[in-house]
């Protein structure tokens, strides 16, 4: 398996970005995950904090690790297009560089934290492009951490943000009842189209009641939702099981 950085100029964002690839040893291709990191990570953190690659070792999967920084995978009042660079600008590149034309069956869509919102998100607005979504103690209540910030000392796994960190992301804009808010989307995307997801929490996470209600009204609107627990914090420790599960998963849809 090959681990590669690549850099390459972003129309959207009008600056070079990076983003990080596993690419399997055999070809062609049959599968590709995009895996979206957390609040305090970048692209290359599942690199460096986790097993990931070892995982995929052996399996036609290739796998998408783009760079968001502290975005929230919105497109920002300051002007730079996060989600529209990470929805579809990524993928574009991508096309045109690896020819990746996988099947909806064959394509899957992950993310921890900030990035388990951000994947839930691309889940919902493209519907057609994802057999499953895969959320790793993933940001559900945005609009309630975009009014409060998030900053407890009681828990070492809690990344430290503040509501004007939200307040520069989102200017005089609000996430309530519109397209960033996953609850919004729920009520008005077509469910019916929606993937399944699998959502993995540990007991212990700041936002676990959190995660029970997001999956409580997925269940109760008819969306296929697995809940996998364990013991543990926000934290790379409670997560590595969970990284190994889901590739075992994306591997039995080879």
């Amino acid at each position: 398996m090959a681990v590669s950085s690549i850099c390459f100029q972003s129309q959207l964002l009008n600056q070079p970005v990076s983003l990080s690839l596993l690419l399997p040893d055999t070809s062609p291709i049959k599968s590709v995950l995009y895996l979206l990191h957390g609040y305090s990570d970048g692209h290359n953190s599942f690199i460096y904090n986790s097993a990931l690659a070892r995982y995929c070792a052996g399996i036609p999967l290739a796998v998408i690790m783009p760079e968001a920084h502290c975005s929230f995978y919105m497109d920002t009042a300051y002007g730079r297009l996060y989600w529209q660079h990470i929805s579809e600008e990524v993928p574009k590149v991508l096309q045109q560089w690896f020819q990746l034309d996988i099947s909806r069956t064959n394509s899957f869509v992950g993310g921890i934290s900030m990035g388990g919102y951000g994947a839930a998100k691309l889940a919902m607005q493209k519907p057609n492009k994802f057999s499953r979504a895969f959320l790793f103690s993933p940001v559900t209540d945005i609009v309630g951490i975009s009014k409060r910030g998030l900053i407890d000392d009681k828990d070492s796994g809690v990344p430290r943000f503040n509501k004007l960190h939200f307040d520069s992301i989102l200017g005089n804009r609000r996430i309530a009842n519109t397209s960033d808010d996953l609850f919004f989307l729920i009520e008005h995307e077509c469910i019916e189209e929606f993937p399944e997801f699998t959502i993995y929490t540990g007991t212990e996470d700041f936002m676990y009641k959190d995660i029970l209600y997001f999956k409580q009204v997925l269940t109760k609107k008819g969306v296929e939702c697995s809940l996998q627990t364990s013991l543990g914090n926000h934290s790379w420790k409670t997560w590595e099981p969970f990284l190994r599960d889901m590739v075992a998963h994306i591997a039995e849809c080879e």
